[in-house]
């Protein structure tokens, strides 16, 4: 293992490599959303020559221009080369504080106005940064001063919000673009396709497609490839994968080839579906139009690690690439083929390739995934001292692994490494700390590692929500009430995602009675419970054979106009036939033909199901018996007069009658919370769910 592993057996030093002067071209030519011609505009005489200079000898001159006062001499234009040169090396450390340093000084010392392609530019910047909160505040801010977006500013904006999976937001940029006349490009309907990738929404993906078509933009490569992978990624099965296939057909109408993208897309599908056999014809058809594969696509078809490198370079005489080396890697060490692993990296040296940050990240999770974190933090060390910088997921994964070694102190020292190589300790890191912590049997461990990120910096409110699940699992109300003041200490709002985060905890933790506790007081702070909620409460208090508290609580979706879904009503109706609650059977088929279902239909489904019962009952059990168990002394004396369909008759006619009074009524606790409810109610409530 240790020979697998040790860096120092193995990795060759790497020398610091120099920023290619031909960087500005690599990024010109690339299919990005960034126009970067923008920042190419050169006035009549340029005060800061930046063409094929570096960004460390343009931030002295801009410097020494401060120095002298006389940064007043520097136009909009100027400003934005200048910045263009620091988004393009954003990666070098410094650069993002020095960007936001001169757009400050462009408007407060220059009394410089920014124009669209600033916004651009610094939206861009943010977008790098992953910073979603940044980028809208800029959109807000060029509305203020009165510029009007440009294309380029919307494709950002797109993308941006492409990250969260807000489809529907994307719908709204693209109606905003068609409001105000502003060109539409390939690049736009790329990113909308790829915001409805995020979301799984592809009738949505269809919509834009047909759109675009209307505007007469022909698709390039990129937004065909885009608007495959959504169809592809949700395809439940062949028929569903042969829409992707007809835009297949359309492409090469146009003129337009698939790639590799575009059958690995098709063959990841066709893997996810177990279609192996297809996934194979499909490969075939791709060696034949002469496209070679890669990795990933001979991930697709079942071959993986060495064996798939082996296949690349002796087979299909391809080049492996830096990615090809370390996903054949990767996929060799979660085999637990270590020696198959050593080999690669081998290859990987002897071909002329330094291992990167993702080589160490993978050798690095090797070791955390056994535990071994003294290996893995001689590697950390080795990849720092052969000048590879760590990045975020490198030192979320140390962190990881310590937490869940219970060896908070080390994880925290990471912590601080990583704040002084000025890696924000962002939102995934601090959740995944707690997620983390979450997972331990000591439920102090959580709140050592909230303590110790509270010192930090002001825990948003997802990883507020987290420690409070963990915490309702294993304490009391006064200990969860004392987190619920921090998040007011901190100004997040407490609305029914963080009574979500404590009823489920507390229900996980067999916890019913704090559960109910935490429901009753939502409900009294004026907030409804939602569908997922009373679906999870009310399967919690089944499971604990609690019945007249999960039929209480099925109640509230009737009196909060909540629709169930087939599952919940069936589960619900089951649970009523299995523990004799036969008049709460037909009062809660009363309440789906209020929510508008068809009740009838249920009827009919439960009442099969009984009588498949019935029948396996009657031919184990003597009739009799069978009747003294269900109904007490009563069937038992009648028994001895009448036959056996008779009493069933006249039982069956007894209970719809009690039912018919029982169902007028409603339990106290549903009746209080119907009377906290009625000014809510004089208008129709949303109904949330989806109906049979």
């Amino acid at each position: 293992m240790y020979k697998i592993f040790g860096l120092k057996h193995t990795l060759v030093r790497i020398k610091p490599v120099k920023p290619s002067k031909n960087l500005f071209d690599l990024i010109k030519n690339t299919k990005s959303i960034h126009n970067y011609s923008t920042f190419e505009k050169s006035s009549k005489s340029v005060i800061i020559e930046t063409e094929g200079r570096h960004a460390e000898d343009i931030w002295k001159d801009y410097k020494t221009l401060i120095n002298v006062n006389n940064l007043n001499k520097l136009d909009v234009t100027e400003f934005n080369r200048i910045l263009g040169v620091f988004v393009k090396n954003l990666t070098i450390p410094g650069s993002y504080g020095k960007m936001l340093s001169i757009f400050q000084d462009m408007q407060e010392m220059a009394k410089v106005k920014p124009d669209e392609s600033t916004y651009n530019i610094m939206m861009s910047m943010y977008l790098k940064k992953k910073d979603i909160k940044r980028i809208n505040l800029c959109f807000d801010d060029m509305q203020k001063q009165n510029i009007l977006p440009n294309t380029i500013t919307y494709n950002i904006m797109i993308k941006a919000i492409s990250k969260l999976g807000k489809s529907d937001t994307a719908m709204s940029l693209y109606n905003e673009m068609v409001e105000r006349k502003i060109r539409r490009n390939e690049k736009t309907f790329t990113m909308l396709f790829c915001a409805c990738s995020a979301r799984r929404n592809v009738p949505q993906a269809h919509q834009f497609y047909k759109f675009m078509l209307n505007e007469g933009l022909q698709p390039d490569i990129y937004t065909y490839n885009a608007y495959i992978n959504v169809i592809a990624r949700n395809a439940k099965d062949l028929k569903e994968l042969e829409k992707a296939m007809d835009v297949i057909k359309q492409m090469n109408e146009k003129g337009v080839k698939p790639t590799l993208v575009t059958y690995n897309i098709l063959i990841k599908a066709l893997q996810a579906m177990g279609k192996r056999t297809e996934a194979l014809h499909l490969f075939n058809q791709m060696e034949l139009e002469g496209v070679k594969p890669n990795s990933s696509t001979l991930e697709g078809i079942g071959i993986t690690g060495l064996q798939a490198l082996l296949k690349l370079r002796n087979t299909y005489k391809v080049t492996p690439s830096h990615i090809d080396f370390n996903t054949c890697m990767d996929q060799a060490l979660k085999e637990s083929k270590y020696t198959d692993a050593m080999e690669i990296l081998s290859y990987m040296q002897e071909s002329g390739f330094k291992p990167n940050v993702s080589t160490y990240s993978i050798l690095m999770n090797a070791h955390i995934r056994q535990n071994d974190m003294l290996r893995a933090m001689e590697l950390f060390t080795a990849m720092k001292n052969d000048n590879v910088e760590p990045d975020d997921y490198i030192y979320a994964s140390l962190i990881d692994g310590f937490v869940a070694q219970n060896d908070v102190e080390q994880a925290f020292i990471l912590v601080g490494h990583m704040l002084e190589s000025k890696i924000e300790l962002n939102k995934m890191t601090i959740n995944r700390l707690i997620d983390t912590a979450s997972k331990s049997k000591d439920p102090r461990l959580v709140q050592r590692v909230f303590e110790r990120i509270e010192r930090l910096t002001v825990p948003n409110k997802d990883a507020c929500e987290r420690v409070l699940w963990r915490i309702a699992q294993s304490y009391d109300i006064p200990v969860v009430e004392k987190y619920l003041k921090i998040m007011n200490k901190h100004n997040h709002i407490i609305n029914r995602e963080t009574f979500t985060a404590i009823i489920t905890g507390a229900s996980k933790g067999d916890n019913l009675t704090q559960a109910r506790y935490w429901y009753n007081l939502m409900i009294g702070q004026g907030i409804s419970p939602d569908h997922m909620l009373l679906s999870m409460m009310i399967r919690a208090h089944a499971d604990a054979k609690v019945i007249d508290k999960t039929l209480s609580l099925w109640n509230d979706f009737h009196y909060f106009g909540i629709a169930p879904d087939d599952d919940d009503i069936m589960y619900v109706l089951n649970l009523c036939a299995e523990t004799g609650h036969w008049k709460d059977e037909i009062r809660i088929l009363g309440q789906l033909k209020e929510l508008g279902y068809d009740a009838d239909s249920y009827k009919a489904r439960i009442t099969g199901k009984k009588q498949q019962s019935n029948d396996g009952i009657e031919s184990k059990m003597d009739p009799d018996e069978e009747y003294y168990e269900e109904y007490g002394e009563y069937l038992k004396t009648r028994l001895a007069n009448k036959s056996v369909i008779k009493v069933k008759e006249r039982m069956q006619k007894w209970v719809r009658v009690v039912a018919k009074i029982s169902s007028q009524k409603m339990d106290d606790n549903a009746k209080s919370r119907v009377e906290q409810w009625t000014p809510y109610r004089k208008h129709q409530l949303p109904i949330t769910g989806t109906k049979d």
